[in-house]
């Protein structure tokens, strides 16, 4: 190398080194994962993909009060959520989570009888299932 091409590259890493240029901080961003639940938790599990949307029918499940509800994004490039849609006017939704990312999951456990309407407000206009929740105790 000649001695103009040597001042080129010592001036391009100075300034590069002026503009902030870094390593990426080593800290991880924490990523949604399941809460451990207690051995014999009754748990139902579901996917979210992009695929399911806007498939004609809802997505109708029943479950028993104390059940965990365990979504999981399985759609690689769309982010997605869970949001409780209540019909009635001023009731506020029992559950609502956070955009998830490919891999990322939300629970909610269901402690009251009732019918739960959900969506994912990205794509409220085509997604919606219902969990039934009853109570099947023998008491």
């Amino acid at each position: 190398m000649n001695y103009r091409t040597v001042t080129i590259v010592v001036f391009v890493l100075m300034l590069a080194g002026a503009c902030g240029f870094a390593a990426p901080d080593a800290t991880p961003i924490p990523v949604p994962r399941e809460t451990p639940l207690p051995p014999g938790a009754k748990i139902l599990r579901l996917d979210i993909q992009q695929a399911e949307l806007g498939a004609g029918e809802h997505q109708t499940v029943e479950i028993e009060v104390g059940t965990t509800a365990i979504w999981t994004n399985r759609d690689k490039t769309i982010l997605h959520n869970v949001t409780h849609f209540p019909l009635e006017r001023g009731v506020e939704p029992a559950f609502e989570s956070d955009n998830l990312a490919f891999g990322e999951v939300f629970q909610h456990t269901f402690d009251e009888v009732g019918e739960y309407i959900y969506i994912c407000r990205v794509h409220a206009v085509t997604s919606k299932a219902i969990i039934t929740v009853v109570n099947n105790s023998t008491e």
